[in-house]
């Protein structure tokens, strides 16, 4: 609360909402670089650690805003207005501040209708997986990637970009992620059962799954029970996922890679790019983000990123995907710069059904890298 009355006006208005929210109300006429000085010093105080019985404690921040005239609307539904903002802020991410829109409202029934529906999805049967080849220079089949999709029977299909944040901040991702891994495992024994030589399936999985206490254990008795080798599973995460670096993360990933389950940095280059993660932490691939394959032919600086890249991953001894591979251009850009690179993209191949992967790699395995 002090850190708090130190941020705003002597005349201004503090009190404590309820649980972890607090309110404040002031008065600005025609005075806007005052608010927008008065979040700044708000969100910075935010940012400044406790310290709880000798040990530092982070807080996140997710503010609401509304300005309003009282003499037009109630002090209540101002109030109301700025819950809802503070609301969309905690569920864009937290650590934001957001100014009141109309069209919250109906983003929170959205996000509500998501999280009601998403609670029972699994038991539904709404979840399926489909796969994405990854080729070598060759044009053959070497591993693909397990992408999740929700076709859900009241709201149709919702977009993972959609469903898997929210699912994420409102711990609901540690239920997908055992979904997804279990429906990996069993497609990969099918592919055997079926006389199809598997291939290494990739699975994103969020870092409050791979940190829980039991979650990689799961991992190894389900490949335990389908008699399957270790090392045709892969795992996926973010650069998100490595930031706080945590001891817990890393020995996590550790014993994956002990037992020959591959890791890969997905979307590297975005967000919270950092070159000590690729020596702190056990990586065998790099995924570059589409976009700088997107720009790399036209763009000299996207070009020289990417080679840097290519150039850094096999100082390394770690091995490239290059994500969204959609025109001859970008394949060309790929095979004149990198020879060992991975290739993953529309341009080769969309993400298709179990049943259309199978005979894709029945094919591969078949007649080799003319059949592509």
């Amino acid at each position: 609360m002090q850190r708090l009355r130190n941020c705003v006006r002597p005349d201004d208005f503090i009190a404590r909402f309820g649980g972890d929210v607090f309110v404040i109300l002031m008065t600005i006429k025609n005075q806007a670089d005052l608010l927008e000085k008065i979040i700044d010093r708000v969100e910075q105080a935010a940012r400044i650690p406790y310290l709880v019985c000798g040990e530092t404690r982070q807080v996140s921040l997710s503010a609401g805003i509304c300005v309003g005239n009282t003499s037009e609307g109630s002090s209540d539904e101002l109030l109301k207005n700025a819950e809802v903002a503070m609301n969309q802020a905690k569920l864009s991410g937290k650590n934001k501040s957001l100014f009141y829109e109309s069209e919250f409202e109906n983003k929170l029934l959205r996000i509500h209708s998501i999280l009601s529906a998403l609670g029972i999805a699994e038991e539904k049967g709404e979840f399926t997986l489909v796969y994405q080849p990854q080729y070598n220079q060759r044009k053959e089949v070497v591993s693909c990637e397990a992408l999740i999709r929700w076709n859900c029977l009241s709201l149709g299909m919702v977009s993972p970009q959609e469903f898997i944040p929210l699912a994420e901040n409102k711990n609901k991702i540690q239920v997908i992620d055992h979904w997804v891994v279990s429906t990996a495992i069993r497609q990969i024994r099918s592919w055997i059962d079926d006389g199809v030589q598997p291939v290494r399936v990739f699975v994103n999985l969020s870092g409050k799954s791979l940190t829980e206490a039991s979650f990689i254990q799961f991992i190894f008795d389900r490949m335990a029970r389908a008699n399957i080798p270790f090392d045709l599973l892969g795992i996926e995460i973010t650069e998100h996922v490595l930031i706080s670096e945590n001891e817990e993360l890393l020995d996590k990933l550790n014993r994956l890679q002990s037992e020959g389950v591959e890791i890969a940095l997905d979307d590297f280059g975005t967000g919270y790019s950092s070159l000590s993660y690729l020596t702190r932490f056990p990586l065998d691939y790099i995924k570059i983000d589409k976009a700088f394959i997107a720009n790399a032919p036209d763009n000299p600086r996207d070009a020289a990123i990417t080679r840097a890249i290519f150039a850094l991953a096999s100082s390394l001894d770690m091995k490239v995907v290059c994500e969204g591979v959609e025109y001859e251009k970008h394949l060309s850009f790929i095979e004149q710069e990198n020879a060992d690179g991975l290739l993953q993209g529309y341009l080769l191949s969309r993400p298709v059904s179990a049943d259309e992967i199978g005979v894709i790699l029945k094919s591969s395995q078949e007649h080799g890298p003319e059949s592509q």
